[in-house]
């Protein structure tokens, strides 16, 4: 567990335990991280017969850790989710890589001969294959501007974080996803412009937006004689043009708070041709 010596102060004076540590900086690195998941892995599977196969995974999963998870090495990590340096299992919530749902399906079909001769030779022995992937979305870390990093907010009780019909609401400007009335920022101190407490909001309480991805690849091998073989080969990245948004504005003092701006990429499609001899 990594904790910023830069935040270690009291919120209202600004005083330091030892004024020697927090100025320029530094880490407290201790062995009090601990990271839990638990997981439901289902799998089916279909070996190729008759011309076709398919393979189904889904995993339905919870990742817990203190400050996000010991995922990579701190000054690389970025997962310092801690608002208060004293009380870091304040702090416990999803690990930064934490999905709880994800369906993976694979297939190949590859199609029958049809006739004979030229006939076949074009039109026959054609392969489909595919990869869908789908996942629900990641856990959102809403921020407020704070002298200690990674200050997070107050939720109002009894209204909804998430706008329910956020997808009728987007034009090309982007989409309000976030009810940005559930949302109130924490008193802070006039002397050290912290927040005088953390905030109510926990990592747990939003996600944004899943995931649907389909890649596709039609391809076809023709024989040249003597052991040489040519493929000819059509790929398909977000075959349906799906258009899969990105996680929301996460700081409240941004003037887009809470709107998705972003989207991953469109429809790309390659032609390839692999010659094996």
């Amino acid at each position: 567990l990594q904790r910023q010596f830069t935040q270690a102060f009291d919120r209202n004076t600004g005083l330091r335990p030892n004024p020697v540590l927090g100025a320029p900086g530094g880490y407290y690195v201790d062995s009090s991280q601990t990271m839990v998941y638990n997981g439901l892995q289902t799998s089916v599977r279909k070996r190729f017969s008759n011309r076709y196969s398919w393979d189904v995974n889904y995993t339905f999963s919870k990742s817990e850790a203190t400050q996000g998870g010991d995922l990579s090495a701190y000054y690389i990590a970025g997962f310092d989710n801690n608002q208060d340096f004293w009380d870091p299992e304040y702090d416990r919530g999803p690990a930064s890589n934490d999905l709880r749902h994800r369906l993976n399906v694979s297939f190949i079909y590859e199609l029958p001969s049809i006739g004979s001769g030229l006939t076949n030779g074009v039109l026959g022995g054609w392969q489909l294959s595919g990869i869908i992937q789908a996942r629900s979305g990641e856990a959102l870390r809403i921020t407020q501007p704070s002298g200690i990093d990674r200050s997070r907010p107050d939720i109002v009780d009894g209204v909804s974080l998430l706008l329910d019909n956020w997808q009728d609401t987007c034009n090309a400007q982007g989409c309000n996803y976030l009810n940005t009335a559930g949302f109130v920022r924490v008193p802070v101190s006039t002397v050290t412009n912290a927040t005088l407490r953390p905030g109510t909001y926990m990592m747990d309480m939003a996600r944004g937006p899943g995931r649907l991805d389909t890649n596709l690849t039609v391809a076809k091998s023709f024989g040249l004689g003597a052991g040489r073989r040519i493929q000819v080969r059509l790929d398909m990245f977000n075959a349906l043009n799906r258009k899969n948004f990105g996680n929301p504005q996460q700081a409240i003092n941004n003037v887009d708070f809470g709107r998705i701006t972003g989207a991953a990429a469109a429809r790309v499609v390659q032609f390839g041709t692999r010659l094996t001899f």
